[in-house]
């Protein structure tokens, strides 16, 4: 049993999210988290987020990671950054020039500039772990897998991006079927994806077209690559059912440019009569509403969960018990016939009730340190009323 209901586990955590600016009290471009350690010596680990504070995916990837940061009696360090790799870039260069450099650096790799902090790293001394990316076909001979070109570099933990975008695109096909007809008699994708340098969007982008690829009656009509901006694909959406008036789909890379395109779909739907599909990625809560409303079709993710195996990968280096290693999660797939059930397991609330160095304890011989968004629901559907009041946060 890894729940913990107890004063003393509710009041440390709350004082180290307070600490963090969780609360949003103080800082928006640095947060940390103070443990007590015991007996323990205390862990640094900085972990640079690719955006600002308020994006609600990464808010979500960091909120899970300052709860597991209480429990493994780590010091985690966050520092923002605005969405664009320059801005990224220039983040991860100065964690790795600072008086007092971490133990542990977690990041995103990038294409073109990936390879690069890992040599800095390298040269540094300072132990690495990747999240919510891999390495592309065309950086593996020179970068290789972790610990071996590079022996700080310790894990690369991310979900298997390309088998979500293949789901989702299943889904969609299976989601449009009911609105073929003499004029329309196959499944039109239009699909609206991430940054060229994103090796999370390409995976996507890889499953959609392997889909597609097997599919007898599906044609994806175009693939447009964004800055992941929600306006910009608000006005891409707009665009596309003007120019394939047989569109009866369409596919996001991320949740915020799904949802906003809802209002225009809606109206879009009133004013036409056409009905569009519609599905994307990552179970921020705005989405997961959605999705429970039938206004979204479908979400695929997990991928808010790569940091948080990335700190208890790191705990038990520390304990002198993995080697360097690569854990690719499978991706999860939430349509309006199962979203509640993972209600509870993907609230914050929930997770404060979770003691995860026990979670560790047990389950630290499997690849997922046994996080996963099942384990999650099981252990939330234990936790008395009295103990956590789950709302969509």
């Amino acid at each position: 049993m890894y729940l913990s209901f107890n004063c003393h586990n509710t009041i440390r955590k709350l004082l180290a999210l307070i600490v963090t600016g969780t609360l949003f009290c103080t800082h928006t471009y640095a947060e940390t988290t103070i443990i007590d350690t015991h007996e323990n010596t205390p862990i640094n680990v900085t972990f640079i987020n690719p955006t600002n504070v308020g994006d609600p995916f990464w808010d979500k990837v960091t909120s899970l990671m300052q709860q597991v940061a209480a429990d493994l009696q780590i010091n985690l360090n966050v520092k923002h950054s605005s969405s664009n790799r320059f801005s990224y870039n220039q983040q991860l260069t100065q964690a790795l020039n600072e008086a007092h450099l971490p133990d542990y650096l977690i990041y995103i790799y990038h294409r073109n500039s990936g390879a690069e902090i890992l040599r800095i790293a390298e040269k540094k001394g300072v132990d690495s772990i990747i999240i919510n990316s891999e390495i592309p076909p065309a950086d593996l001979d020179s970068v290789g897998a972790p610990g071996r070109t590079f022996k700080h570099w310790q894990g690369l933990f991310t979900t298997n991006d390309r088998d979500g975008g293949y789901a989702l695109a299943k889904h969609l096909h299976a989601c449009s079927q009911e609105l073929l007809t003499e004029n329309t008699p196959t499944t039109n994708i239009a699909a609206i994806s991430g940054g060229h340098d994103s090796t999370s969007a390409g995976n996507k982008n890889a499953g959609l077209k392997d889909f597609v690829a097997e599919s007898d009656n599906t044609t994806l009509s175009q693939l447009v690559h964004t800055d992941w901006s929600p306006k910009h694909a608000q006005n891409l959406a707009r665009m596309m059912v003007k120019r394939y008036p047989t569109l009866n789909s369409l596919w996001f890379a991320n949740a915020e440019m799904t949802l906003a395109t809802l209002d225009f779909n809606q109206s879009f739907s009133q004013k036409s009569g056409r009905t569009l599909c519609i599905g994307g990625f990552d179970f921020v809560a705005d989405a997961i509403k959605e999705l429970h409303s039938g206004r979204i079709d479908a979400l695929s993710g997990g991928a808010f969960m790569d940091g948080a195996r990335a700190l208890m990968h790191i705990r038990r280096l520390r304990d002198n018990q993995p080697t360097s290693t690569t854990f690719v999660a499978p991706s999860k797939l939430l349509t309006t016939s199962n979203v509640d059930m993972y209600a509870r397991a993907l609230d914050r609330d929930s997770w404060e009730a979770i003691n995860f160095q026990d979670m560790l304890d047990q389950f630290g011989e499997q690849p997922d340190y046994g996080l996963s968004l099942d384990s999650l629901k099981a252990l939330s559907e234990q936790i008395p009323p009295s103990e956590a009041k789950p709302t969509l946060n």
